[in-house]
């Protein structure tokens, strides 16, 4: 399951998608919008290439959030495109 943790000061995010490890920064974030920069991951095989690929293009476009009690939902300029529930 991909897990995603959003380090405000340094503008750093770090986590899983769904096999590889991946790491970033976001250029932009406001109360209700945030746009991640270049992601890093990490390149192993993974048994559903495709689902881990479609998650990072999610990642990348995204352009605003929402937070609601423990959930964090991401979405492009239409529609929702991921959601996370707070785990600790």
């Amino acid at each position: 399951m991909p897990q995603l943790e959003i380090h405000v000061r340094d503008k750093s995010v770090f986590g899983n998608a769904f096999c590889n490890s991946i790491r970033g920064n976001f250029t932009k974030l406001t109360d209700s919008e945030i746009q991640f920069g270049t992601f890093a991951t990490t390149r192993m095989f993974c048994q559903d290439q495709e689902l881990e690929n479609q998650y990072l293009q999610a990642i990348g476009s995204t352009r605003r959030y929402v937070i609601q009690d423990l959930t964090l939902s991401f979405l492009d300029s239409t529609q929702e495109v991921l959601k996370y529930k707070k785990i600790d």
